[in-house]
């Protein structure tokens, strides 16, 4: 039986890139996934999603930094466009400690911004209509990332570098054995030195782990609608983010398909994967058309929705931390709703784990307690 120096459960967005750099270092490495990513049973589906490089503390900027400079050298390695900086405005009131901590970091980190008032912010890109508290932080260098290409270019590079894969084998167990750690799939058993757990919102239905990791399952949306072309990217209206009375949301420029917006906080608790109920079976447009109603007074029908999932941390920070009882397991989760910026810096720790190397203390506020 083969034995792999990192199996990594879960290959969508932080497992696919763990697979990369680990294949790429000489690991002999193997990614296992429930389905065959990418898919869209868990958080990297829809196209696309936001990339924003100031965040309000330094745990994350300092992965944050990191991922600045992957993402460009994924794309010039490999050809592939990934990233389009179209700009991020985010909007919210003047009394936002949010902002006002972004704001700082971009001052100690030397980062690119622009703070704008509520009639600059509405001068600069008509349509837009905002409270008059209003401030904004703008990202001039922000954008997107075209995430279902990033993964799909992840785990090719990942196969050709020589990493095995096992899709459409959900894990079952964990098996902590002393010598070596066995990973069950049904009546497939794998066997490794080390794993990078990346499971996502069924995680914990995984046996073996000693303990129920601290994240809730959630049931998202996001849609698209139709606008005009104030709107369009192609008119140079940028990516948003929006803390609001009613709640904080997200959305993308029209590149085509349509304005993509969702709601990041809130949504519907689920304790099965039969209760990620398909877009419309709540009143799942009644958030975003509000919002848009304020602020993108313009905005036409609905055009499509989607579902995805969150395994949302109380806090909403990450884990990133080795199995408490057991180091040879280094666990990931809690990144859903705005952890995809992130991942070639978290996959280039898991690499980091397996070949033995300890997480830097930097990322010591993602430790399980």
């Amino acid at each position: 039986m083969k034995t792999y120096d990192l199996i990594i459960i879960g290959s969508g967005s932080m497992g696919a890139a763990g697979g990369y750099y680990a294949s790429r270092s000489g690991l002999r490495t193997l990614l296992i996934d429930a389905h065959t990513p990418p898919h869209n049973q868990g958080a990297h589906h829809g196209q696309t999603r936001l990339y924003r490089y100031l965040y309000h503390n330094d745990a994350y900027q300092h992965l944050l930094n990191r991922a600045a400079i992957l993402w460009p050298q994924l794309e010039g390695a490999h050809h592939a466009r990934l990233l389009t900086r179209c700009g991020v405005i985010n909007l919210a009131p003047k009394t936002s400690a949010s902002l006002a901590a972004k704001r700082l970091i971009a001052e100690r980190y030397r980062l690119p911004y622009q703070w704008l008032e509520a009639d600059a912010i509405e001068k600069r890109w008509p349509g837009l209509s905002v409270p008059a508290d209003t401030i904004g932080l703008y990202e001039t260098e922000a954008g997107y990332l075209h995430s279902e290409s990033a993964v799909a270019l992840l785990l090719e590079q990942a196969q050709r570098n020589g990493a095995d894969t096992a899709f459409n084998q959900p894990v079952t167990r964990i098996a902590r054995e002393a010598e070596i750690l066995r990973v069950e799939s049904g009546a497939q058993h794998y066997h490794a030195h080390r794993v990078a757990l990346c499971a996502g919102t069924w995680a914990n239905h995984i046996a073996g782990l000693g303990f129920q990791l601290p994240f809730t399952p959630v049931r998202k949306t996001f849609a698209w609608y139709d606008v005009p072309a104030a709107y369009q990217e192609s008119h140079g209206f940028p990516g948003f983010t929006a803390e609001t009375a009613d709640g904080i949301y997200y959305g993308f420029p029209d590149s085509g398909d349509g304005l993509k917006v969702g709601r990041h906080d809130g949504g519907e608790i689920m304790r099965t994967a039969a209760e990620r109920y398909p877009y419309g079976h709540y009143d799942d447009r009644r958030d975003t058309d509000r919002f848009l109603q304020q602020y993108f007074p313009q905005a036409g029908a609905l055009r499509d929705g989607k579902v995805c999932s969150y395994d949302r941390t109380a806090t909403e920070d990450f884990i990133i931390s080795l199995h408490p009882k057991d180091p040879r397991i280094l666990i990931l989760s809690g990144f859903s709703g705005h952890g995809f910026k992130f991942v070639p810096a978290v996959g280039e720790q898991i690499a980091r784990f397996a070949v033995g190397e300890s997480l830097p203390a930097a990322l010591a506020p993602f430790f399980l307690k």
